[in-house]
């Protein structure tokens, strides 16, 4: 016999799990949603387990394990949900302040998974994270989830086990503050679609975990201190991109001006030539001139000569008496 399909989500107080496994379920509009969900003051929505079975595949809601008056209960819910075993698909839901992953998270994700592990559940690439409530800013500065954004998280989580799927879940104005509203079409199958890609966890009925909730506090400690020092190194690493790329942006700047100086010095130099050129072809037009002027003179002066010649032999036979003709 194939073990149930087992969806559990776990995540901190008000992060929209019981919308997502409302969402999940595909209940029809207008008809009772098997998870409450909506505004809660003092806590979340999810205060015990909560196991339902929808159309053969069941789905637990646990409370949050960062619910400081809750957390025993919580560990409790979670390690409930596990003994129940199936084809277990785990996501973890978290959103953002400001942008970042919160330390809480990490830490619940962590201390889960450390329990899962304990007991011998196979977790890598079998466990999914799906971020709830992002701004279409935080949607575009954590890019694509199948690359930046679970290579971030990853970082952030410091853990050897990977991430199946991280989802990405737009925030939606609409189910803020409302009690049991449903996500819109398009982003319900878009976590639909990511749930059923997961590779499941084999859990057997039964299986105990002890989930160490006095490990809450000191890890969501170490993970703030460690996001605040991602959060350093990252703004030094822009500063120094920054510096880099601005400092290549002079270096390409000075090459240029470079490049245009000797453009203009080879204009200047082409320039100076034609009018080198233009000087030589005005002085040869001025010799052939005067060349031509000479030969004129020399003309003219042999012609002059030749009627001179003439007229002097002319004279000479009058004056002498020589006749002209024979």
């Amino acid at each position: 016999m194939e073990p149930m399909e087992h969806i559990i989500v776990v995540g901190d107080p008000g992060a929209g799990k019981s919308t997502i496994l409302n969402g999940l379920c595909g209940a029809a509009p207008g008809t009772p949603m098997p998870f409450r969900s909506g505004l809660s003051v003092a806590s979340g929505m999810t205060t015990a387990l909560q196991t339902e079975v929808v159309n053969g595949v069941r789905y637990s809601d646990t409370p949050g394990l960062d619910d400081v008056e809750l957390k025993e209960r919580a560990a409790a819910a979670i390690a409930d949900a596990i003994r129940l075993g199936g084809a277990v698909r785990l996501l973890f839901v978290l959103t953002m302040e400001a942008g970042r992953i919160r330390g809480s998270n990490l830490a619940t994700i962590r201390i889960v998974l450390d329990a899962l592990t304990a007991a011998d559940v196979d977790i890598d690439h079998r466990f999914s994270v799906v971020v709830n409530k992002m701004t279409s800013g935080e949607m575009a500065a954590w890019g694509d989830p199948r690359m930046e954004g679970a290579a971030v998280l990853r970082s952030q989580l410091g853990c050897a086990a990977a991430v199946d799927q991280l989802v990405y879940l737009p925030r939606v104005n609409g189910l803020v503050d409302s009690a049991d509203a449903q996500f819109p079409g398009a982003t319900r199958e878009c976590l639909v679609s990511a749930v059923k890609a997961m590779a499941p966890m084999a859990v057997v009925a039964g299986t105990d975990i002890v989930v160490q909730v006095n490990e809450v506090d000191r890890l969501t400690s170490f993970y703030e201190s460690e996001l605040a020092k991602q959060v350093r190194e990252r703004e030094e690493e822009r500063k120094d991109w920054a510096a880099q790329h601005q400092a290549a942006l002079q270096e390409a700047q000075r090459r240029a001006d470079r490049e245009e100086q000797r453009t203009a010095r080879r204009e200047a130099a082409l320039q100076e030539a034609e009018r080198r050129a233009e000087r030589d072809q005005a002085t040869l037009q001025d010799v052939l001139r005067v060349q031509q002027a000479h030969a004129a003179e020399l003309e003219g002066a042999r012609k002059w000569n030749m009627v001179a010649g003439v007229v002097a032999a002319v004279a000479g036979m009058v004056v002498f008496k020589v006749p002209m003709w024979p």
